[in-house]
């Protein structure tokens, strides 16, 4: 019983040393009618992933990138305006996956069809009335997909250091992760 118990706390310490949290992401930078940037941020270097399909269970496509903690993996040989299901991860595991983790590319060069945009600014502030713009927004989302969003700047107070971004932009609480899965976004500081 006591091996057992000894290898017990040694596998559970040796997994817990291999397992990566997801810090940051995924989001979705550069889009073109072919092609997008998936990025995240993980707690420690791996080797990472972006697997691509067209339901959330098909994923068939894989993408790598360089080892990293900051990971940048270029999505590419997709067709314009088409809907397409993604995954992150590194090795066997998966991060992130799921209905809304999707990419939507551009629409053809020349398209003049209906365009939307949400344009935020001055929001960095991580409170309650950031929380319930973005709540809202998603809601109204849900039945008039915009396809952009860009930020305008001022999107962390106070001095937009990285730690400030993270507990500001990209945080679960107060920030855009849950947006920032599927749209596509340009940053301004």
């Amino acid at each position: 019983m006591k091996k057992t118990l000894h290898f017990l706390v040694f596998f559970i310490f040796v997994g817990a040393l291999n397992a990566q949290d997801l810090l940051r992401g995924p989001y979705q930078q550069s889009a073109t009618t072919h092609s997008v940037k998936i990025m995240w941020r993980t707690s420690e270097l791996v080797d990472g992933w972006v697997k691509v399909g067209d339901t959330p269970e098909n994923l068939d496509r894989v993408f790598t990138g360089e080892p990293a903690i900051d990971h940048m993996v270029e999505v590419t040989g997709l067709e314009p305006y088409t809907k397409y299901y993604y995954a992150v991860g590194h090795g066997e595991d998966t991060l992130a996956s799921g209905i809304d983790h999707y990419i939507l590319t551009n629409r053809p060069y020349g398209d003049t069809s209906r365009f939307s945009l949400w344009a935020i600014g001055d929001f960095g502030k991580a409170n309650e009335p950031q929380r319930m713009a973005r709540d809202a927004f998603y809601e109204y989302h849900k039945t008039n997909p915009v396809d952009f969003m860009i930020t305008l700047g001022d999107n962390a107070y106070q001095n937009g250091e990285d730690a400030e971004y993270q507990a500001k932009m990209f945080s679960r609480d107060y920030g855009y992760d849950s947006l920032f899965r599927f749209l596509h976004y340009c940053v301004n500081k």
